[in-house]
């Protein structure tokens, strides 16, 4: 019989969580990337399938690239916001800020959907990479870009058919 099991204790998790909550805090989120690995190579090592364990062999250096490219995209995202603010502020009293306030906004939430398809298939791609179930090496090839262009065509399809294109959304999604 094929199974999967996990053998990890709550307690534990909590402790590894915990440590990695107070250590971000403290450092304002410099340490996250450490608590995170730390957190990963727990839970694959306590995760089995036929027996044989899963391990995760990702590594800091890597990780914390992923992270801060991400800081650097969310910080790119809000000087592009706040430049539509301004710039609102500015033309307060005309109709070029509501044509302005309505393209910041638009194209704000354009680009946050785009960064998060980026953020979760470089995610997945990372963790996919580094693991290993025995011998066999696990290997994901999804493309980013891709992956984002696939997310902002979908979310505008299941917005403008109020949630009726979603089934589709997620085959298209997994199937990526």
């Amino acid at each position: 019989m094929n199974s999967l099991n996990f053998e990890g204790k709550t307690l534990e998790l909590i402790k590894i969580r915990f440590v990695k909550f107070v250590t971000s805090i403290i450092t304002l989120g410099l340490l996250y990337p450490w608590g995170k690995i730390r957190e990963l190579r727990y839970l694959y090592s306590k995760s089995s399938y036929e027996g044989v364990q899963f391990t995760f062999d990702g590594n800091l250096r890597d990780y914390f690239k992923g992270f801060m490219k991400l800081w650097l995209a969310i910080v790119i995202l809000l000087a592009f916001c706040t430049v539509g603010a301004f710039l609102v502020v500015y033309f307060i009293k005309s109709m070029l800020a509501n044509i302005i306030y309505s393209i910041t906004v638009l194209s704000c939430s354009l680009l946050a959907l785009y960064i998060q398809g980026i953020t979760c298939n470089g995610t997945l791609r990372y963790r996919i990479n580094n693991t290993s179930w025995g011998a066999v090496k696990l290997v994901y090839t999804g493309k980013s870009r891709e992956f984002g262009l696939l997310l902002l065509e979908n979310s505008f399809l299941s917005y403008i058919t109020l949630g009726l294109y979603s089934p589709w959304f997620i085959v298209k999604t997994i199937k990526h």
